[in-house]
């Protein structure tokens, strides 16, 4: 409502008070100051808005306005009864719902359906002993499992394998100096990459002389 009177005070300041501050839609916020610049339009606006309101009644015509539909609402209400036929229409549903399942024993049979087929579950179990089995299943191959390990030492020979390996690793190292060569071999690539790359470019700055400053493509022929 207030952003309503604001734009309607915009349009009166053109119109009779020429020397009111244009309003733009953005945040104005009061000085403690009364005379410092803000203050002073922040208060103008506010008063040319309550007597734009006093004289045109904004809001007792907004506040009449929601009260009028208020009011038409609650007298098409009493005249078609929405209210009543909604909580009617509801209760009815209701009462339908009640008497179907009365009739037909929804309830009852899906109760029944639900414990026959926990009672059938129960006895085929009793019958075939499926959890006992499964049970004992498990059991059987956590014991076979054990004992053939006991048997062929398949936990220890794993670990003695890999102790095995890396002592062999290191004792190859040790004596081939695996490391050390790879390493050598490594740095030997690298400062021969390095090495062309310089004879390149001093084959291309040489020819670069000899051509007036000019840099031409360079064949393989002329490294050969």
């Amino acid at each position: 409502t207030i952003r309503l009177l604001l734009d309607f005070t915009q349009q009166e300041s053109h119109t009779t008070s020429p020397s009111l501050p244009t309003y733009r839609k953005r945040n104005y916020t009061m000085s403690s100051d009364p005379s410092s610049s803000t203050g002073s339009k922040f208060a103008s606006v506010l008063n040319s808005a309550k007597k734009f309101n006093e004289k045109h009644q904004i809001l007792e015509k907004t506040k009449k306005a929601g009260s009028d539909i208020a009011a038409k609402a609650k007298e098409f209400d009493e005249k078609h009864h929405v209210v009543e036929k909604t909580k009617a229409a509801g209760s009815s549903a209701a009462e339908k719902a009640k008497a179907f399942n009365e009739k037909h024993q929804v309830v009852e049979k899906t109760k029944a359906a639900g414990s026959s087929a926990v009672e059938k579950t129960k006895e085929f179990n009793e019958k075939h002993k499926v959890v006992e089995k499964t049970k004992a299943a498990g059991s059987s191959a956590v014991e076979k499992t054990k004992e053939f390990n006991e048997k062929h030492q398949v936990v220890e020979k794993t670990k003695a394998a890999s102790s095995s390996a890396a002592v062999k690793a290191k004792e190859v190292n040790e004596t081939h100096k695996v490391v050390d060569k790879t390493k050598n071999a490594a740095a030997s690539a690298w400062n021969g990459i390095q090495g062309g790359v310089g004879f390149l470019q001093k084959k291309i700055q040489k020819k670069g002389d000899t051509t007036g400053g000019k840099t031409t493509d360079v064949g393989h022929d002329e490294f050969s």
